[in-house]
């Protein structure tokens, strides 16, 4: 299980973080093939799911929203 945070921002590496998500010195990493990050667009009815292929390709795909 993980931690949920119902308000103010969350920082990896950074005490005043200035997002909601703040990673500072670092990367996000996504190991398993077929995830990625996922984003809710900007009329906010729908996300999409953003990957790299092994060519370095990036694509996007409409997901359900988490």
């Amino acid at each position: 299980t993980g931690t949920t945070i119902s308000s103010g921002n969350v920082g990896i590496g950074k005490d005043t973080p200035g997002a909601k998500l703040h990673v500072k010195s670092g990367d996000i990493y996504v190991e398993t093939q077929g995830n990625g990050l996922i984003i809710k667009d900007t009329d906010a009815a729908t996300c999409h799911r953003i990957t790299v292929n092994g060519s370095g390709t990036i694509s996007a795909g409409l997901v359900t929203c988490p």
